[in-house]
């Protein structure tokens, strides 16, 4: 599954690679409904990040799916 290689490849930067986490964020933010369930817990994991940058675009995963149901996420990060 791609789902689960994103979610290995997120988690196995999470050290410092902050250009391929924004990358990934950005693959993440843009997808489908249908895909969304699989890829959550990236942006999750965005939200608790060090970077502020990077906490931001995990944000904004959230806010492009337009989900109410990720609202506790989005207002729990601020």
């Amino acid at each position: 599954h791609a789902d689960k290689a994103l979610q290995k490849l997120f988690c196995q930067n999470m050290s410092g690679n902050h250009y391929l986490l924004k990358h990934i964020l950005f693959i993440v933010g843009n997808a489908s409904a249908g895909r969304r369930e699989n890829l959550e817990v990236i942006p999750l994991a965005g939200i608790s990040y060090s970077d502020v940058e990077i906490q931001d675009m995990a944000v904004k995963c959230f806010e492009r799916w337009e989900d109410k149901k990720y609202l506790p996420a989005i207002a729990g990060s601020a």
